[in-house]
Order: C-alpha cells, then sequence, then structure tokens
C-alpha cells in the first residue's frame, strides 16, 4: 500500500512534491492536499502517513517524527507570511488570524510581544483580507494569498524578515512530519522527491505559477531564491529557538522537539 501524504496547497511546495506527479513518482505514494493548519491533526488521526505540516505542531509533541534534512524554511524575507496593520505594530490591539496556519499565527504574537511590546487580543478569521481588516486592527496572510495581498497602508511586516532580524537565524514554516512508525521505508521517497524537486525547480515553478497564478519569473525566483529546502543544525536552531519563545508565551506546554527519523534526537 503506498503511503498517503499531505501537501499544502501553496506555490512554496512545488519542489517537495513535483516528483509524485510523474509515474515514477507516482507510483510511490498518493497526495492529498489541504491547509497546513489541518495537515498535522489528519496525522495524528491517522488520515495521513505523513505531511509537509506547520512545524509549530511539533513543538512538545510525544508522537510525532521529524523526516531528516528537508523542510519549507527562510532566511530574511519569505514574502509570503506577511501581517497587515492600520495601525503601528506596537499599537496593534486586536489581530486577526489566518485559520490556514498555526506556526505563523504564533510567530506573529511572539515578534509582535518581543520586538514591539504588542500583545493584541485576536481571533481566527477565513483569509479573507477585506474581513479581517475591518474586525481589527491588523491581520496575518500566508501563502499565496499572503505573497498576493496587496495594501496601500504604510505597515506591513514580513514575517520571515523580522524573525532572522531578531535572531539571524533561519525559520522552519513546515516539515515533513509523521506518528512514531514513520521510519527509513518512507524517508528515502521524500528525499528522492526533494531531489527531483530541486534539480528540476523551472518545471516546479511553471507548474506552480499555472496553478497559483503567479508570474513564471516571479514564481522561479521565489522557489529558488527565497524558499530553502534543508534542515540544517542552523534550521535546527531556528526551530528550538521558536520553540523556546512558543513555551515562554504559554503557546506550546514545553519546548522539546520529536525525534528525526535516523537520529537520536531532534537537536
Amino acid at each position: 500500500m503506498k503511503p498517503r501524504l499531505g501537501t499544502v496547497p501553496y506555490l512554496n511546495a512545488e519542489p517537495l512534491i513535483s516528483w509524485f506527479r510523474t509515474p515514477e513518482g507516482g507510483s510511490q505514494a498518493d497526495l492529498f492536499a489541504d491547509v497546513p493548519a489541518q495537515l498535522a491533526p489528519k496525522v495524528l488521526r491517522g488520515e495521513l502517513d505523513c505531511a509537509i505540516a506547520s512545524s509549530f505542531f511539533v513543538i512538545g509533541s510525544s508522537s510525532l517524527r521529524i523526516a531528516p534534512n528537508v523542510s519549507i524554511s527562510s532566511f530574511g524575507p519569505v514574502e509570503s507570511v506577511r501581517l497587515f496593520s492600520k495601525v503601528p505594530f506596537e499599537k496593534i490591539e486586536t489581530l486577526a488570524l489566518d485559520a490556514s496556519s498555526a506556526t505563523s499565527t504564533h510567530l506573529a504574537q511572539i515578534i509582535l510581544a518581543e520586538r514591539f511590546g504588542s500583545k493584541p487580543r485576536t481571533f481566527s478569521a477565513p483569509p479573507d483580507f477585506d474581513e479581517m481588516l475591518s474586525g481589527a486592527d491588523a491581520c496575518v496572510l500566508i501563502g499565496d494569498v499572503g505573497m498576493r495581498q496587496q495594501f496601500d497602508g504604510p505597515h506591513v511586516l514580513d514575517l520571515g524578515e523580522a524573525w532572522t532580524r531578531m535572531t539571524n537565524l533561519p525559520f522552519v514554516w513546515a516539515l515533513w512530519i509523521g506518528r512514531n512508525d514513520l521510519d527509513s521505508s518512507v524517508v528515502p521517497t521524500l528525499l528522492r522527491a526533494k531531489s527531483f524537486g530541486i534539480a528540476h525547480i523551472e518545471e516546479a515553478a511553471e507548474f506552480g505559477a499555472a496553478r497559483s497564478g503567479f508570474d513564471y519569473h516571479v514564481a522561479l525566483r521565489y522557489l529558488a531564491e527565497v524558499i530553502e529546502y534543508d534542515l540544517t543544525e542552523k534550521h535546527f536552531e531556528g526551530l528550538s529557538l521558536f520553540a523556546r519563545l512558543c513555551e515562554r508565551h504559554g503557546f506550546a506546554p514545553s519546548a522539546r522537539l520529536p525525534q528525526v527519523v535516523g537520529e537520536p534526537s531532534a537537536i
């Protein structure tokens, strides 16, 4: 039986999944798309064997594992995860959070608290820019919607850039995660897909641009120059700091990270 893999419906995942649209890759796994906040729960319920899911869900987890050497990350501006505000960031009192994401919404609150001393009241909402800002001082949008959104106001915060300015570290947005039965039989398939996608980045950009409506050159620059797909020691350092800040701000019960498949611990 082929493994059931979950993926996000965003441009940034294309290099990790494009191989599965080839005859060879399609014979190795079945793909199912959903927003990142829904993928980890589906893994935990056994509906998926593993998924490219929000990194927030691995923090403090005792029942998840991480595939090695692959992530969706950024160092500096990420361009597709942004906070839009009608007021200066330090004056935000209400914040609408994109219900599609868990990682970005917690990161936004951490950055507002740590950098701007702001701890707004928050609520989750569908990713509708006008509706979100009609009921809040600011909103967070992610993925293709966050990347495409135009805003005339002066207060726009790229959360990837804000994180790197604050920490000088990469930010890990998503990981291949699975339950404790995620093992070395699945990992080579995920890494094969990554290698194929990086080697065929132009094709991934072409497909992603056609699907999402972005200009091809915009998509190619984003995939080749903005998003990172490795999971190095520096990426784990950034992930570990995010975990500690989530614990500090009461978003996670502990800063513990799960085991990486093939390694004795996550850090």
